[in-house]
């Protein structure tokens, strides 16, 4: 029963990874394209690709790590696991904390607040971004480690469950802690966005009819991408939530290369929908397919 099961993972594993593998290249190679042709690009579009390097490496990760551990049980050791949890659970933080770093952008490009700290951090954003992006990268890494070792470790014998799972907690305090800082600073930055776009929207009913029919459009397709970017937020830190009581749980776990599965995927249909640029190139690509099979 246990070795159809593993069969099943594997299975749907290399599935959503035949689903998202030309997703997620697609956004890659676009944005390697534009950056060639202009020598820069824009900080979303360095952000989409970073998500999308990570949650491809994360689809890779789970279909080789599950095939070596399914043909090689006896020859996986314990230094083995921990890095490989390191690894994982680096790769979830950084999504999120990438995804995060997007909506802070999307924001401080959006909603003006008359603030003088919030215009500081509106000026200083693009040029302070290289620096915020590799130490972010690191303390995903360090902010791992703890994590990564309880998940590694096998319980005490002598233990009770209480007594596991509170070991557990204090072992997660970290990750879960930047985990949550790192959602709510996205949720509030998206809901300022929305609330912004709602005001502007409002304003403009006293204006012409087409004046209003266009910009209302441009507004409501801006209002559409923040949606979908919180949607993922959301069920990717549920995900990481699930992550955390999985190791409280650890029965738990064999739910989350499904879950993962499927977020992916939705990942891959959201960052295509959010870039403009994405959009046009796919509808491009697109064109020149059905001439092509003409």
């Amino acid at each position: 029963m246990e070795e159809l099961l593993w069969i099943f993972v594997l299975v749907v594993q290399l599935l959503s990874l035949l689903i998202t593998f030309p997703g997620y290249m697609f956004i890659l190679v676009v944005n390697i394209l534009g950056y060639r042709k202009n020598k820069r690009l824009d900080i979303s579009d360095q952000l989409i690709s970073g998500i999308s390097l990570f949650n491809l490496a994360h689809r890779f990760l789970h279909v080789s790590l599950d095939f070596f551990e399914f043909s090689n049980e006896f020859l996986v050791s314990v230094n083995y696991k921990i890095y490989t949890n390191i690894l994982y659970l680096s790769l979830i933080f950084c999504t999120l904390l990438f995804s995060t770093l997007l909506a802070v952008y999307y924001c401080l490009k959006i909603v003006n607040i008359n603030h003088n700290v919030y215009i500081y951090i509106q000026r200083m954003f693009p040029k302070t971004f290289p620096w915020i992006l590799l130490p972010s990268i690191f303390s995903s890494v360090l902010i791992s480690i703890p994590a990564a070792l309880r998940l590694t470790r096998k319980p005490f014998v002598n233990s009770t469950g209480a007594t596991q799972k509170s070991e557990n907690l204090l072992y997660l305090v970290p990750y879960n802690l930047f985990s949550s800082l790192c959602f709510l600073l996205f949720f509030s930055s998206a809901l300022n966005i929305i609330l912004s776009l709602r005001r502007h929207i409002k304003q403009m009913h006293s204006n012409t009819r087409q004046f209003r029919a266009e910009t209302v459009k441009v507004h409501v397709n801006a209002l559409k991408k923040v949606f979908s970017l919180l949607t993922f937020n959301i069920f990717y830190f549920a995900l990481q939530t699930f992550v955390v009581i999985g190791l409280l749980y650890f029965q738990w776990l064999t739910c989350l290369p499904f879950l993962y599965s499927l977020c992916h995927i939705i990942g891959v249909i959201i960052f295509v929908l959010v870039s403009s640029k994405m959009q046009k190139k796919l509808r491009t690509l697109w064109v020149h397919c059905h001439q092509c099979i003409k």
